[in-house]
């Protein structure tokens, strides 16, 4: 668990000591000769059925329900062309950035569960 720890801190040094432990701790599996990062193997993968731009745009367009999203501060960037046109398509405004980098619902889940109930109770 410990080196599964320093890997985590390695690939993300803003987490938390707690955050990367709680990470390694469920993110291992026992495996002959050792252990080894679980992961859905499918987020690794190309798709035979990706969307183009264009595609994923007329997709958005029907999004009808009220859309806010969140972002760590140090996270992805944000500022691409492409995901700010996906944005207002959503009609979603600007990213709530909350403090915290790519897991900020790890570092910070008082504050994005606060974001999220505030947001869904301003909704019709």
């Amino acid at each position: 668990v410990d080196e599964a720890i320093a890997r985590v801190r390695e690939a993300s040094p803003e987490l938390p000591p707690d955050v990367a432990e709680h990470m390694a701790r469920h993110a291992v599996s026992e495996v002959e000769g050792g252990f080894a990062f679980t992961f859905d193997p499918m987020l690794r993968r190309s798709f035979g059925h990706s969307y183009a731009e264009e595609q994923i745009r007329v997709l958005l367009r029907e999004v009808k329900v009220p859309v806010r999203v969140l972002r760590g501060s140090t996270g992805f960037a944000w500022a691409d062309d492409h995901l700010r046109a996906r944005l207002e398509l959503l009609r979603a405004g600007d990213p709530l950035v909350v403090e915290g980098g790519h897991h900020v619902h790890l570092e910070r889940p008082m504050d994005v569960a606060r974001a999220i109930e505030a947001f869904v109770s301003s909704c019709p």
